[in-house]
């Protein structure tokens, strides 16, 4: 400890002698109930800043009836009046009375905050402890409410303006009430509380305003307003001298979701606000040495935490050196810089934002987290050597490592997450091989599409195994399922239905939620590739379609709104999410509950316009569009398309199963080929031979536009002897 108790005397040299700016400057404020001490004396300052009586502009903190603040009502009542840091009359002793409970006894009268009496809710002295829980709206605000273990109401400042009661008595007031003012953010709350801590009160030598902080998980983020995203500290390596160095703590785009971006943050001492900064990912620690922050196995370089002036939930960070962090720009990299100077100050401040432990013990966080820790352990492909793999192995393992952190920043489905992990230990081990589509290999596709009703059956209400059996009795390949709900849905028992219809037809599943505990899923024989989830147009509810990639096509699943305005909006959406696959030229298939018949206002034809719409804009219905698919045979809803710009599907049957019990959709059927035919099927077509007949040699664009001529055809999709082939 004698590096750092040289630190904390140059730092304490630092701020000695800086004069406080107002009455509270340098007391220590406490910002979590958990960091109140037994024994320790507090000032305890109303949040409120202006009200009725408010004339002296001043703190309002809770005391006795001394000094100027005595008023002949009765020595029972607690009482508030203006802060006087040198009126003992202000300073109450904790004690602890419970689990998270309170008691706070006045150090002049030796007796404690008490109970309320009658329907007045007074607040009254009392001989014996009471116990308070401190509660705030905002963790880490260090502004609370004060519940007594008798009532759900808070003491609050406004008192009683009335004739028999003075008016800087305290009260009791419902929790929320906001009533006493019009402006709650500027004007504060007047049952909300804040502590100060009494020892090493204000004078001409201050102690120094440190930031409390509850041991726990946080992202550390930039104030820098000058920054356009919120960018935080990042547990990732990204160049030779990352890994060199050890040097993995950059400044990165904030994402939730990503496990690199959580540091777990624990007191070393809170008086001098010392903590110790770990990767949540590596369990190594933050230090800050030689101008960057590196991360290694010891912990005895604490970093000090002190609150900004003028802005109590900001922060400066420094190192055991006195050196300042400081945000880098992007023409440094984004790197974290400690250094004594040569930074603006919007560069050193910081804020804390704090992770749900309880978030990062779901299943899908782990996996994240698991994803986190097995990029770090075989590391960048770029950055660390791997002589046992040979280029083409390399650049499959470099793809798949860029791949993998991309996922970690956007999010996936559990199961790719899994498949990511064993994939990145066989690339480390040259075992892997990326996926290879071969456009040329045609292959039988079995498609069925369900909206399952929330497995409730259309007349006898809930019965997932049966739904399970019918989905099973079709043999598909894939699936695309509506209605589904999922843990969080009562209505289900809670149960997580796609997850639980894959395990009983033994296939992969995948869920998308539209609203909270409902939405649609895919389920497959095949595990995909890659997932991605497009808003719809939403009508009273949101609306989703689910992409699923896998090795010789793209599948999709969609719910589209009940209203021509939500149909006519989601027809661009699709198509243009159509086009985004073009490039890959895989073909795509979209199936699902169009709510689409023909019905709308706006119907042309025997269609509707949804419908309409993506025949006219390159989409092709699989479906026959004529057998009801809802509703006992009324409306015919449910559809299966494919998109032509890319092509590789032909139809070979379409079948609608008779099944009006298990839900109040028809589950419909498709058997199709995907896949292209071989280009050198059309080799070169040049002008029509005078001997042979133009059927015979014939091959059409999209449009329907024959196309002759001399020399090799473009490559592009065509129509040649009826059928469409990739060239």
């Amino acid at each position: 400890m004698g590096r750092l108790k040289s630190f904390l005397l140059l730092f304490l040299a630092v701020v000695a002698g800086v004069k406080a700016q107002n009455l509270l400057e340098g007391y220590a404020r406490v910002f979590y109930a958990d960091d109140l001490k037994e024994g320790k004396a507090y000032f305890i300052i109303s949040d409120r800043t202006k009200f009725a009586g408010n004339s002296s502009g001043k703190p309002k903190g809770m005391s006795t009836q001394l000094g100027s603040y005595k008023i002949k009502w009765g020595e029972q009542y607690v009482y508030w009046g203006d802060f006087d840091e040198e009126e003992e009359a202000f300073q109450w002793i904790a004690e602890k009375v419970g689990d998270d409970q309170w008691a706070f006894k006045n150090k002049v009268k030796g007796q404690y905050i008490g109970r309320k009496t009658g329907s007045d809710n007074d607040v009254l002295f009392s001989a014996t402890p009471v116990g308070y829980t401190l509660t705030d709206l905002e963790d880490g605000a260090g502004r609370f409410y004060m519940i007594s273990s008798e009532d759900s109401r808070s003491p609050h400042v406004q008192g009683f303006v009335r004739s028999d009661r003075p008016n800087n008595c305290l009260a009791k007031q419902d929790v929320g009430v906001t009533s006493y003012v019009d402006d709650v953010a500027t004007n504060g709350y007047p049952a909300r509380w804040q502590f100060y801590a009494v020892e090493g009160g204000s004078g001409d030598d201050p102690q120094p305003e440190f930031y409390t902080v509850a041991d726990g998980y946080y992202n550390i983020v930039s104030a820098n307003p000058s920054l356009e995203e919120k960018k935080c500290w990042t547990d990732k390596k990204t160049d030779m001298f990352a890994y060199e160095n050890d040097a993995s703590t950059i400044l990165s785009t904030l994402h939730n979701d990503d496990p690199r971006c959580i540091y777990y943050i624990e007191a070393v001492d809170k008086n001098y606000g010392l903590y110790q900064v770990r990767s949540y990912v590596t369990d190594k620690y933050a230090t800050a040495q030689e101008g960057y922050v590196f991360m290694v196995e010891d912990e005895d370089d604490p970093f000090t935490f002190r609150t900004v002036p003028g802005d109590r939930r900001s922060l400066y960070i420094s190192n055991v050196d006195a050196e300042t962090l400081y945000a880098g720009d992007a023409e440094a990299g984004f790197h974290i810089f400690a250094a004594a100077s040569g930074f603006s100050d919007e560069q050193a401040t910081w804020k804390l934002q704090k992770v749900d432990k309880t978030s990062l013990e779901s299943p899908s966080a782990q996996l994240r987290l698991a994803l986190a820790r097995k990029l770090d352990e075989v590391g960048h492909p770029d950055c660390v050597a791997h002589d046992n793999l040979s280029e083409e192995q390399l650049q499959a393992f470099r793809n798949l490592w860029n791949k993998a952190d991309a996922t970690l920043v956007s999010g996936t489905c559990d199961i790719l997450y899994e498949r990511l992990i064993s994939e990145l230990d066989a690339a480390a081990k040259g075992e892997y091989e990326e996926p290879v589509y071969n456009k040329y290999q045609k292959q039988p596709l079995r498609v069925l599409s369900y909206n399952v009703k929330h497995c409730a059956g259309n007349k006898d209400g809930l019965n997932l195994p049966r739904t399970a059996k019918v989905i099973a009795a079709q043999g598909a390949d894939v699936v695309a399922l509506q209605e589904l709900d999922s843990v969080f849905s009562s209505r289900s028992n809670y149960k997580y239905q796609l997850k639980e219809l894959a395990e009983a037809t033994g296939m992969y599943g995948i869920f998308c939620s539209a609203l909270t505990g409902y939405g649609i899923g895919i389920l497959s024989k095949e595990l995909p590739l890659s997932i991605k989830v497009v808003a719809l147009t939403s009508d009273f509810e949101p609306r989703r379609m689910l992409i699923a990639e896998y090795q010789n096509y793209v599948f999709a699943s969609l719910h589209v709104g009940l209203n021509a305005s939500a149909r006519r909006g989601t027809g661009p959406i699709i198509k243009a999410e159509a086009e985004r696959w073009v490039e890959k030229g895989k073909p795509l298939i979209i199936a699902g509950d169009f709510n689409d018949d023909g019905t709308d206002d706006e119907m042309q034809g025997a269609r509707g316009v949804l419908t309409q719409y993506l025949q006219q804009n390159g989409f092709t219905y699989h479906s026959d569009l004529t057998t009801p698919t809802w509703s006992d045979g009324i409306y015919v809803i449910d559809h299966i398309i494919s998109y032509d710009p890319i092509g590789g599907v032909e139809k070979v049957s379409y079948e609608v199963v008779n099944d009006k019990v298990t839900s109040d959709h028809m589950p419909i059927v498709a058997d199709l080929i995907v896949g292209f035919s071989d280009p050198t099927d059309i080799g070169n077509v040049g002008a029509i031979d005078n001997g042979r007949s133009a059927a015979d040699s014939a091959v059409f664009d999209l449009s329907g536009q024959m196309v002759n001529g001399n020399g090799k055809l473009p490559q592009g999709v065509y129509i040649f002897n009826g059928k469409k082939v990739l060239k």
